[in-house]
């Protein structure tokens, strides 16, 4: 993402962020585009890993539980 370089830095006096200067193209692109692909590919990961027995059963209930893995379809694993 691209910073604006000179832009007044703005007071949020309601603690949230600002999201000034973001490239909502880029933005778009990441969400639509990258984020797909990466859960594919942790999908891809997890499932080799399992028919490898380089993950037990435990990681797999682990990672299920993991808000990190939340978008990864385990049902499809």
């Amino acid at each position: 993402m691209k910073k604006i370089s000179g832009a007044p830095a703005r007071q949020n006096s309601g603690g949230g962020h600002d999201y000034t200067g973001i490239d909502k193209f880029s933005t778009f692109e990441i969400i639509k585009i990258s984020v797909p692909k990466t859960i594919l590919s942790l999908s891809n990961i997890i499932r080799k890993g399992l028919l490898q027995n380089q993950f037990s059963q435990a990681d797999l209930d682990l990672a299920k539980t993991s808000p990190y893995l939340k978008h990864v379809n385990f049902a499809e694993i």
